[in-house]
């Protein structure tokens, strides 16, 4: 290009985001070019950030911080570790932060949602996370501290438990606009019960406040946080965590409602045909991994047909990704003290462990025997369950979870020069 800047007109297809969406759509196998935009120069196993955030000097379990080890040589496949910084719809360009410019005939969108600290943001260093991890475990786990979380969802929850168990002496109190817990999802009166009744255990206090718009911003020294109606909390942490939208920042607002892409039943944008999204559309379905394997197939296969010029086909939530739309699992703290309730499995393991606790007989001899097992013939839940469940998967899953949803690499160190203070 005539002012310096590297324009790749023969890659027809861009990717960016990462984690399991990307992966899933990887899957499907276009039969064209693909460049992924994959924003870091590694991959982060957020699933488990409430256990980082609260035991740091394990965050390198839950990183692959060796490119080539997480970014899988695929045919026609070309990955780009560095974030997008705007897209010119109208050009057909994407733009990243070192200024290369990359043309599309298609443009794939699957970048997640917002959670600040929680997840680590694209374009930020490893050495810089590495740092922003430390900081918040060091605030989170500091003893008789009054740490504010900031919604009372299966996000804010699992923070608020984890935070409880690696630090017994902190005033731990969780704000829900509604008063209540879980209430983005329809969970029975008994899950509800139970899990209210595992917080009164743990001494977690739940308030009924919704925070003001200049009050948001997450803080790991003190603050005063102010709430609709004129009261103050004051916090030694405030952690808000919760879904804050979407990470589509980079695109121009005439694409958006809100932070979502405007789409149709296809995926598809109805402002620019060459746009589609995966979990970041408007179809109102959400982020949850069971589901997003299936519809980053579905967009793919939507490509596939707008590259060869065919009619588009709508996405239908089928019955067994319908359970991706809520948590599988509910989970209060990963170890000792822990709490778990398997509540949306897919048949017939929901059954299974109904009747034989949980985890089922297949599994006593990876968990270390009875011991780990829930009650037979009733819901399987608690401490017992959360020791099966880490004893076979560890926190989050991080044992297996990953590699089955075509993640690779994680706790593998990075070169010489990378994240050097990881080690």
């Amino acid at each position: 290009h005539p002012n310096g800047i590297t324009i790749i007109m023969s890659l027809p297809v861009v990717l960016v985001g990462g984690g399991v969406a990307v992966n899933s759509f990887l899957k499907a196998n276009l039969g064209s070019p693909i460049v992924v935009v994959k924003g870091n120069k590694f991959q982060e196993w957020n699933m488990a950030a409430s256990y980082y955030l609260t035991h740091p000097s394990e965050y390198s379990r839950f990183i692959a911080a060796d490119t080539s080890a997480f970014s899988k040589a695929l045919p026609n496949v070309t990955y780009e570790h560095e974030a997008a910084a705007e897209v010119d719809h109208e050009a057909k360009v994407v733009t990243l932060q070192s200024g290369k410019r990359i043309a599309y005939r298609a443009l794939v969108i699957g970048t997640g949602m917002n959670i600040p600290i929680i997840s680590a943001k694209a374009g930020t260093s490893l050495e810089a996370r590495v740092a922003e991890v430390n900081k918040w475990g060091s605030a989170l786990t500091s003893p008789s501290k009054k740490i504010v979380i900031n919604g009372a969802g299966a996000i804010g929850l699992e923070v608020a438990a984890d935070v409880r168990l690696a630090n017994p002496s902190a005033d731990i109190l969780v704000l829900s606009r509604s008063g209540g817990v879980l209430t983005s999802h329809d969970y029975p009166a008994e899950t509800i019960a139970s899990v209210l009744k595992e917080l009164k255990r743990l001494n977690i206090k739940v308030l009924k406040a919704t925070v003001t718009q200049d009050s948001l911003a997450p803080s790991s020294t003190p603050k005063l946080i102010k709430v609709v109606g004129g009261s103050v909390i004051e916090a030694d942490v405030f952690l808000p965590a919760y879904q804050q939208g979407c990470n589509t920042s980079f695109l121009n607002a005439s694409l958006l409602d809100q932070t979502y892409i405007k789409t149709n039943s296809s995926l598809q944008s109805v402002v620019a045909k060459e746009v589609f999204a995966i979990g970041v559309n408007t179809l109102g379905i959400g982020f949850a991994a069971m589901e997003l394997g299936p519809q980053s197939l579905a967009c793919a296969s939507n490509v596939k047909r707008f590259l060869a010029g065919q009619p588009l086909k709508p996405y239908v939530v089928s019955k067994e990704s319908a359970l991706g739309l809520k948590p599988a699992m509910l989970k209060l703290g990963y170890g000792k003290g822990g709490w778990m309730r398997i509540d949306n499995m897919p048949q017939p393991v929901q059954t299974c462990s109904f009747i034989c606790g949980w985890p089922c007989c297949p599994c006593f001899a990876l968990c270390g025997g009875l011991t780990c097992c829930g009650t037979p013939c009733a819901p399987a839940q608690g401490q017992s369950a959360m020791d099966g469940f880490m004893g076979m998967f560890g926190p989050a899953g991080i044992n297996a979870f990953p590699e089955n949803s075509g993640m690779f690499g994680f706790g593998s160190v990075a070169p010489e020069g990378e994240g050097a203070m990881m080690r």
